[in-house]
């Protein structure tokens, strides 16, 4: 197994967090989340190492999912109704279904 400590800062960070997260959320031992850990680490640092990745925070998320749920919501006419529960104008719940529409069509 290849120690951590020898891989970049940002390496280390992921591995960190892995780590955090498998001991909340499973009851695996402390041995077998420091391999689960490293193994995952070493295989996120080997299908993206060298590149320069985006991660968006979670307010872009929050846009995203606000966004899909405009369009559940959306029936047909009730723009003005959207404009009102989401606080956002008449513009902004075009262009969010305008592009729903684009996307349906391609």
């Amino acid at each position: 197994m290849q120690d951590i400590e020898d891989l970049p800062d940002i390496i280390q960070d992921v591995y960190q967090e892995i780590e955090k997260v498998l001991k909340q959320f499973s009851n695996l031992s402390k041995v077998e989340i420091k391999k689960n850990a490293v193994n995952t680490t070493l295989i996120i640092n080997e299908k993206w190492g060298g590149m320069n990745i985006y991660i968006p925070k979670g307010s872009a998320n929050k846009v995203i999912k606000r966004n899909k749920q405009i369009r559940l919501d959306f029936n047909g006419t009730n723009h003005q109704e959207l404009c009102f529960k989401y606080k956002l104008s008449l513009v902004v719940i075009y262009k969010i279904l305008r592009k729903d529409q684009h996307e349906k069509q391609s």
